[in-house]
């Protein structure tokens, strides 16, 4: 019957919202959950601080090289990655398009030129592809601004559309045919992005692509969801448009029919098959001292060839050049030359955890040994996460004469759940960072050892935390607990200080999932706790 077979179509597009953040749903013709991942400089994958990821100039820095070639490598590179970590779809290349140097993403683009985007967007999917994973180009199409992004309409001629803003996702359709694409949260022309029948036009009927359509992480907005048809994957899970609910109404109604529900679930089984099969040819990969070296010598030549000197007046570059050491002093200005975060790449959905940093303090320290003496000064404090010390700072104060930071979460009790030595201040959990094994909510999460700086003078420690905080420096409680928030305390060090006892604990509270404070896009994702 008519209902019997609605109800068929239902059960099929169960499949077509999420399991979580970061799967796809399994069952009935899908056999395996599909995993994905963040990029485009690197491939966070699950449990970001516990698995670091190889970290490549952004998109900005290799479309600065002009090499299509060195960034279809880095794309081989990052395919790697991929299959190190198990991803099979990485959320990269973004060829939105530069319109404003204050644009809040631009790092994660290739360029103002949709041309040039397009020729290395094509050559970075060729890159990663070839290793079995698929890319998702993004974000389709003109989400060009990050303020009112959820809500903001991008009014455009249909010259202008076609020839700067569709152009590169046009070109690396036609070239590198990517697996997946994903909408954009904008509104084109007053329609959102992933409702919008004009671009479900271009992109299926003008262009041909086949392949998997996914909406933004929360950026499906009605029902006209199902009855446009241009998405046939919503993220993250649970859905909230394409459910059987959902798709019942529309049937019921006549808005949308048979046929095409029965394409989106094709779609996402079409994209399982292929990776399944091009996986398959593949043999496993680990990160040897081979991988490692290699990676390392093509982020080095990326970043390399990215830079672009256009004038060098009084010979100061090279500044660790024999000319240079008449001059004997160099000068640092801002805290980023000396305080470097573990997460880089721009932050958001372009940051990855790093196996290895080096701040540019250390790094021209290092280098000018010999040649100049190296300066630092902070400058303005301008930032909105507070920076991590560095690691030799601090030694965990558990008998170990070595660098870093003991990380310890006991229950409400007291009792120990877990201990490590870790070596950065900012940790978070849930999301793509799970909570170490035997760990649950409530629980107290601190962070002890002993504390010296380079030199001496007044130290501001700040916190940030999802749950209440205290911070305690030697034998006093500096700043007492306290519900979640941004606290400070300050210390002085003197010249001839010794190593100094600190401890920071952060209490969290929330015992089931729906109790914690974070999130993205409506959906719950953990707790946090940053200290610098």
């Amino acid at each position: 019957t008519q209902q019997q077979q609605q109800r068929a179509c239902v059960d099929g597009i169960e499949l077509l919202t999420g399991e979580d953040l970061w799967h796809t749903r399994e069952g009935g013709p899908l056999r395996r959950r599909l995993h994905m991942s963040d990029g485009p400089c690197g491939v966070r994958g699950m449990g970001s601080t516990s698995n670091p990821s190889d970290c490549f100039p952004c998109s900005s820095a290799q479309a600065a090289t002009f090499d299509p070639a060195l960034v279809e490598r880095v794309g081989t590179a990052l395919g790697e990655e991929c299959r190190r970590k198990g991803v099979d779809i990485l959320l990269a290349p973004m060829v939105n398009i530069v319109r404003h140097p204050l644009s809040g993403r631009n790092f994660e683009t290739f360029s103002e030129d949709p041309y040039l985007t397009g020729v290395l967007a094509t050559a970075f999917i060729k890159g990663i592809q070839s290793q079995g994973a698929a890319c998702c180009i993004k974000h389709f199409v003109c989400n060009d601004c990050e303020k009112c992004r959820f809500s903001a309409t991008s009014d455009v001629s249909e010259r202008a559309l076609r020839e700067v803003y569709c152009l590169p996702f046009e070109m690396a359709i036609a070239d590198a045919k990517p697996l997946t694409l994903m909408t954009s949260y904008n509104k084109v022309n007053g329609v959102f992005s992933s409702e919008n029948e004009h671009l479900r036009a271009i992109l299926r009927d003008e262009w041909g692509f086949d392949g998997l359509v996914m909406s933004d992480w929360g950026g499906t907005n009605s029902e006209a969801v199902i009855s446009t048809g241009l998405v046939d994957l919503e993220m993250p899970g649970p859905g909230h448009w394409l459910t059987p609910l959902r798709a019942e109404e529309a049937l019921k109604a006549g808005t949308a029919s048979q046929a095409a529900v029965q394409k989106h679930v094709s779609r996402l089984v079409d994209l399982a098959a292929k990776l399944d099969a091009l996986q398959a040819e593949l043999p496993p990969i680990s990160r040897t001292a081979d991988y490692i070296r290699s990676h390392r010598d093509l982020m080095f030549e990326t970043a390399t060839s990215s830079i672009v000197l256009l004038k060098n007046e009084r010979d100061l570059v090279p500044i660790c050049s024999e000319h240079f050491s008449a001059r004997k002093r160099i000068a640092l200005i801002g805290e980023p030359a000396k305080f470097v975060l573990p997460f880089r790449g721009g932050g958001g959905s372009g940051s990855v955890f790093t196996h290895h940093v080096v701040s540019p303090f250390t790094a021209i320290k290092e280098r000018a040994k010999g040649i100049a003496d190296v300066e630092y000064e902070v400058g303005c404090v301008f930032h909105f996460v507070p920076p991590c010390p560095p690691p030799d700072w601090f030694i965990p104060g558990n008998g170990s004469k070595d660098h870093g930071i003991l990380l310890t979460f006991t229950d409400m009790q007291g009792k120990q759940l877990f201990e490590t030595v870790v070596q950065y201040t900012h940790l978070h959990w849930g999301c793509d960072a799970a909570l170490p094994s035997g760990v649950v909510a409530p629980f107290v999460c601190t962070l002890s050892g002993k504390f010296k700086p380079d030199h001496p003078g007044k130290y501001i420690f700040e916190m940030k935390g999802s749950g209440k905080t205290r911070i305690q420096l030697g034998d006093q409680e500096l700043l007492p607990w306290t519900r979640k928030g941004s606290r400070k305390a300050e210390t002085m060090v003197a010249p001839d200080a010794d190593w100094q006892q600190f401890t920071f604990s952060l209490e969290q509270e929330a015992s089931t999932p729906g109790d914690l404070v974070s999130g993205i896009c409506g959906c719950t994702c953990g707790g946090r706790c940053k200290i610098g």
